[in-house]
């Protein structure tokens, strides 16, 4: 028996060859059969399995690959029959794109586009303490074939780039249902939240990274800044902690402006930045809703030179202390003391 996996120019880059092979055969004890690959050819670390290396050891790249086996017949005019079965290696995750949530109330739906480089299998909506390795949850939606009566899958659409993209629909109220009855580490008998979290993988056994999904809106009507007022000197860093009202709105993306990047910067995390000598205000608003916003106002000056009083005071600790040919520096208003 030869086992040879072949890329798609039809090069060989991994091959196996088994002597002495029995051919398949119906076990009458067990009522079943027993294949070549799952019972004549040795543990699993010797059976042709692919594995994504090539004969050298090097990691093959995606792409379509054809596995052909022969069977050579032990006998004088050596017959042989070949069998090839074409299959898809895929080390790409999914990619989840385009979430939405439509409707009102008990209504609404949530709709996602889920893009693979072979075949996507199914989305798991789960909880944020779950294991990201694991393909369970709350609900599932498989493909082709939903296990959630209500949900939708579309046929997927063939891209410029070979890949494929579904179109996927689920009735908020199908994961509420499926939540409340759910006892998985994500849930800990907890209601249903305004959040929820899932994962889509692909029949590689590739996981999607996770999406949050927001499912029962709640908007920010305010948001409140950690100071009113900061001052900051040329170059020096200090930062605002945003905090957004109510506790549970699912509004949390917020968007931070300087009224004069010239005098204040600001970063993406509310992190200021003294440039020049100035007022601005720093502004931080809801993304989603840019009308709730609270602003704080940030002056930038140079650190107070020593005053005179100090300057004296320090030159003559120095002299009485020990000789010195240097002295401190004074404001031009202070008066040298000898």
């Amino acid at each position: 028996m030869a086992y040879d996996y072949l890329n798609a120019d039809g090069e060989s880059v991994r091959s196996f060859s088994y002597n002495w092979v029995s051919k398949t055969t119906y076990n009458d004890s067990v009522g079943n059969y027993l294949y070549v690959e799952g019972y004549y050819l040795g543990d699993n670390s010797s059976k042709p399995v692919f594995d994504g290396l090539g004969e050298d050891g090097n990691q093959l790249p995606d792409g379509r690959y054809t596995l052909r086996r022969t069977a050579t017949l032990a006998t004088d005019d050596a017959a042989q029959q070949t069998l090839d079965q074409d299959f898809y290696y895929d080390t790409k995750k999914p990619e989840v794109s385009n979430v939405q949530l439509s409707g009102e109330d008990g209504a609404r739906t949530v709709t996602f586009d889920v893009t693979d480089s072979s075949w996507f299998a199914g989305v798991n909506f789960i909880g944020p303490d779950d294991d990201a390795k694991k393909a369970d949850g709350c609900y599932q939606v498989v493909c082709p074939t939903s296990s959630g009566a209500d949900s939708t899958i579309s046929d997927p659409v063939e891209n410029a780039d070979g890949t494929r993209t579904w179109h996927i629909s689920v009735p908020v109220s199908a994961l509420k249902s499926a939540w409340n009855g759910w006892k998985g580490p994500g849930s800990n008998g907890a209601a249903f939240p305004n959040v929820v979290h899932m994962r889509a993988w692909d029949y590689g056994s590739n996981i999607s990274s996770d999406v949050e999904i927001v499912v029962n809106p709640v908007p920010a009507t305010g948001v409140t800044l950690s100071a009113d007022s900061v001052k900051l000197a040329p170059g020096q860093v200090s930062s605002l902690q945003a905090t957004v009202v109510p506790a549970d709105s699912t509004q949390t993306k917020l968007t931070w402006a300087s009224s004069n990047p010239d005098v204040v910067a600001v970063d993406e995390n509310g992190q200021l930045m003294g440039v020049a000598e100035g007022e601005a205000q720093s502004t931080v608003s809801v993304a989603d809703n840019p009308a709730v916003s609270a602003k704080a106002q940030v002056k930038v000056e140079q650190v107070s030179p020593i005053p005179a009083w100090l300057c004296r005071r320090i030159a003559r600790s120095c002299c009485s202390t020990a000789p010195s040919t240097s002295q401190p520096s004074c404001p031009t208003t202070a008066r040298p003391v000898g």
